[in-house]
């Protein structure tokens, strides 16, 4: 979630983001990056009770770090190759959350780890992420929660329009919900293709993409067509 909503290489981030992205948060954090741009890191302090929020809903943080190497120079957080790089860019990281969620009988402390990987040269780019989490609750019950995805792209030499392809995967002991599919999903796949035209780069861009998701334990299907002019001013 760090790349900006209004530089993605797909109408939207993928359907798991909102499981295991924690999104903005009141706290404090600290990053910075070494003189030749080849290792970037970050921690932080934080509520953790999610935006608009500015309370902590208990005694506990939320406590987060990452630290990402790019072997080749800095790897900006912005999808697709608008770049163009004449040389490959690569971008291996992890971070990790630390949080309670909850108070009394209700509280769930979750850890997740987040793994990423990111490469760009010329049009091509391809990217992915793998979370890993394990949530224990008060009777010290565990759950584990798995989801990735993976996407790839080829802009044309034109710089103007690109072609993309996304595969989604949620694994969770803990149930989870999905717009007009269901709110007690537990193993759930998407894949999806998408076309990008860059008026001005994601400035001014038309996007439309097709994605296909079932959940793989009942067999519901949902089938998302979405179209998006974007204009940022």
């Amino acid at each position: 979630e760090f790349t900006s909503s209004g530089k993605q290489q797909f109408v939207d981030r993928w359907i798991g983001n909102a499981l295991y992205a924690p999104g903005r948060d009141q706290g404090i954090r600290l990053e910075g990056m070494n003189a030749s741009k080849t290792l970037e890191y970050a921690v932080g302090a934080y509520n953790g009770i999610a935006r608009n929020i500015n309370i902590n809903d208990n005694d506990d943080y939320l406590y987060s770090g990452r630290v990402g190497w790019m072997p080749f120079g800095e790897y900006k957080f912005e999808e697709s190759s608008l770049d163009y790089p004449d040389s490959p860019l690569l971008v291996v990281a992890a971070g990790f959350v630390d949080n309670t969620v909850g108070t009394g009988t209700s509280a769930v402390d979750v850890f997740r780890l987040g793994y990423e990987v990111a490469f760009k040269w010329r049009g091509f780019n391809v990217q992915g992420e793998f979370f890993d989490e394990t949530a224990e609750n008060v009777s010290n019950v565990e759950s584990d929660n798995e989801g990735y995805y993976l996407q790839a792209g080829y802009l044309f030499p034109n710089k103007k329009f690109e072609i993309a392809a996304r595969l989604e995967n949620i694994e969770r002991d803990q149930a989870f919900s999905v717009s007009n599919l269901g709110s007690a999903l537990k193993d759930f796949e998407g894949q999806g293709i998408g076309v990008s035209y860059y008026l001005n780069k994601h400035v001014n861009k038309i996007q439309a993409d097709y994605f296909k998701y079932e959940d793989k334990v009942s067999g519901a299907e949902l089938d998302e067509l979405r179209v998006q002019l974007q204009i940022i001013f």
